[in-house]
């Protein structure tokens, strides 16, 4: 060891005992040190200072840059760095640790067991310093980090005169914010010990089952995000489409549809549960058969379309008292036949939707004057048919009986008399009044020859009100007429909306039989849709 005692000694001689004693044969070296030493016993220089400001960057978990600022030192600069490197292991585990010795043939390997060289592996393991960089730059790379390991480095500074004390910087903070730290696997950090006298053997079966059962898992996992993804899609359509129903209002417009509610008690017991939890029914009560809330609906409805209260009276009184009045002139200023019968549709069908406000007993009244009438209407044709029939059957006879006509005219009378005897005198009267009116007699005629019969059945709701087919899906849409509140199909009428949704309430749809364009009357389409023009004006 050499001290600042021995330097007169060292410089005696230009150095000769550096020679001897050091054992420094070249003299350019020994020529160096005498100078140096000399400088130091005048005072001359300092020894560098320690290295300030080391940062460390973590690029990756194998990879971390070192920097720091440079040391300054009096006489002579700083001409070289030196950084160490302590790797701190996190393993844990007992029992003697299984050594490999690299160095050896392969398969070779032997066990440390004795006492003073097995470590509990429960603590860290600490290595020696050991030196990664020596150099004059400032900054230094080491990508030698391993997983499982924290590492803490030292920095030197040198220079002619000596060497400055160690800086020391910890990264294990920033290894454990990129979990670059974690204890590892023991099953897994375990290194394979490959012996050739077992290369015959099949290889390890629990990493083989892990491997396939982890493929296993994976595509389960995909499977059932597949299908939980689907069933929720399904679920959204579901709620959409119940809402959409809901505000459509689709039970109300289907006029007549009053459905039983399906699970009822099931419903019922999510309403107490919400009402308990949420204070709110999450199901409105109106769509569980409750009389009350069904009612309250249908006075909102009454509301919308504004027949309650004093508008309603008004609406119902002007339309009931001063139709017939409307009606009657309107028949006064048309002369063709196509004309009146239009406009005695549209007046029937106006009534008829002045009348569905809710006034049930008006309704019955004029339902059983249509009744009446329509009734009338047919016994006037059947006797005219049966007269022309009887005319006609007389004037063969007169051609072919020998007796005399006095005869053959008495025996038509009868016939004649004799059918229309058996009805009631009621009818008789409310015939003979109905067919001394030329109005009167125009609808017959004109209700016999141009419109079928299945004109004045109930409509059903099930089939078209024009084209009498039954509607089916994708084909044949079911709309709501809101003049007539009978159903018609999309191709008989004029729709607002799109076919998979339901009418609204109230509606805006019409069918050709309110539009006065009667498919079934000659003509054509270019004379349904004239009628139309003149029926509107």
């Amino acid at each position: 060891m050499v001290t600042g005692y021995d330097f007169p000694e060292l410089v005696e001689n230009d150095g000769e005992a550096i020679r001897t004693e050091l054992g420094i044969e070249r003299s350019s070296f020994r020529k160096k040190i005498v100078r140096h030493i000399h400088a130091r016993m005048l005072g001359i220089g300092s020894t560098p200072t320690i290295p300030s400001e080391i940062k460390h960057k973590l690029e990756s978990c194998s990879t971390v840059n070192i920097s720091w600022d440079r040391s300054t030192a009096e006489g002579f600069p700083v001409h070289s760095y030196r950084i160490k490197r302590r790797a701190v292991g996190l393993h844990d585990g007992d029992g003697p640790r299984k050594v490999i010795t690299l160095d050896a043939g392969p398969g070779t390997h032997h066990m440390v067991n004795s006492p003073s060289n097995v470590q509990s592996l429960s603590l860290p393991l600490a290595s020696d310093w050991a030196t990664i960089y020596v150099g004059g730059e400032s900054e230094f790379v080491d990508s030698g980090l391993e997983l499982g390991h924290n590492y803490v480095y030292r920095v030197q500074a040198w220079n002619s005169v000596g060497r400055s004390a160690w800086a020391t910087v910890d990264i294990s903070d920033s290894l454990k914010k990129l979990k670059c730290s974690v204890k590892p696997n023991i099953k897994r950090s375990r290194p394979r010990i490959i012996d050739e006298s077992n290369e015959g053997e099949p290889e390890n079966w629990s990493l083989q089952t892990s491997y396939v059962g982890s493929i296993f898992y994976g595509v389960y996992f995909v499977m059932t995000f597949v299908i939980t993804t689907i069933k929720g899609f399904l679920g959204l359509l579901g709620l959409a489409g119940a809402l959409m129903r809901y505000k459509r209002g689709s039970a109300s417009s289907t006029y007549l549809a009053n459905p039983d509610p399906v699970f009822l008690s099931f419903f019922r017991f999510i309403n107490t549960c919400s009402s308990r939890v949420l204070g709110v029914d999450l199901i409105p009560v109106s769509m569980l058969g409750d009389q009350k809330s069904k009612k309250d609906a249908d006075i909102i409805h009454d509301r919308t379309i504004g027949a309650v209260g004093l508008n309603g009276y008004k609406q119902i009184s002007r339309d009931n008292v001063n139709e017939l009045s409307r009606h009657q002139k309107k028949i006064r200023s048309i002369d063709s036949k196509d004309d009146f019968h239009a406009l005695d549709r549209r007046g029937k069908f106006g009534r008829r939707r002045s009348l569905s406000t809710g006034n049930l007993d008006q309704m019955e009244e004029i339902y059983k004057a249509r009744s009446t009438i329509s009734s009338a209407k047919k016994s006037y044709n059947i006797m005219k048919r049966f007269k022309q029939k009887s005319a006609d059957m007389s004037v063969s006879s007169r051609t072919t009986d020998t007796r005399p006509s006095s005869l053959n005219e008495s025996s038509g009378d009868l016939s004649i008399c004799t059918f229309i005897d058996t009805g009631t005198q009621r009818k008789r009267e409310e015939l003979s009044t109905f067919s001394q009116t030329k109005e009167g007699s125009i609808v017959s005629e004109e209700s016999e020859s141009s419109r079928p019969s299945f004109y004045d059945d109930d409509d059903d709701y099930k089939s078209c009100n024009t084209c009498k087919k039954r509607y089916k899906f994708g084909k044949r849409w079911k709309h709501h007429c809101a003049r007539c509140n009978e159903t018609f199909c999309h191709k008989h009428g004029r729709t607002t909306h799109n076919h998979m949704t339901a009418c609204k309430v109230p509606g805006t749809c019409v069918c050709n039989v309110c539009l006065g364009s009667d498919p079934y009357k000659s003509g054509g389409k270019n004379a349904s849709k004239f009628q139309r023009k003149r029926s509107w004006n």
